[in-house]
């Protein structure tokens, strides 16, 4: 019978402590899995898509727009894009230029008609990300001059 007393009265007690566990377990894991980047990237429909910003040009990192593009980008495609997909500087992380991944999601969306979620993606880099990346050059994994800052090996 005191067990169950007890247990009542520290159920009662405690539960506002309970409830508020849970948000911060998963605060705690939000920022937990965000501090590999140190903050240095933008959200898209609830993925991390990391922008670099290298001598004025805009980088994307390739595995973090590989979601968004279906199908997948073909070896073809990437050899028409030419110097607009590599290696970006000072880092060890393929990527798409600013200008030639815009130019990727243009036709493909002029080929295959109007994919809903590819222009809601084309719209956010447009207006939101890209010139955020310019205005804030420190909110980008690489800072103006190459350096290495915060990005996956």
């Amino acid at each position: 019978m005191a067990m169950l007393f007890w247990g009542a009265a520290g159920a009662k007690h405690f539960s506002r402590d309970l409830v508020d566990l849970i948000p911060a377990i998963k605060r705690a894991g939000e920022r937990a899995a965000l501090e590999k980047w140190g903050g240095r990237y933008y959200a898209f429909d609830g993925s991390q898509i990391r922008l670099c910003l290298v001598d004025g040009t805009v980088w994307i990192v390739e595995p973090d727009v590989r979601r968004f593009i279906a199908p997948p980008v073909t070896a073809r495609e990437k050899r028409l894009m030419g110097v607009h997909h590599a290696i970006i500087p000072g880092t060890r992380q393929f990527g798409y230029s600013e200008h030639g991944l815009l130019r990727l999601l243009t036709v493909r969306l002029q080929r295959r008609g109007g994919e809903r979620e590819l222009k809601k993606f084309l719209f956010w880099l447009q207006s939101e990300a890209i010139p955020n990346v310019k205005r804030f050059p420190t909110s980008s994994c690489v800072s103006r001059s190459g350096c290495r800052r915060g990005i996956g090996q």
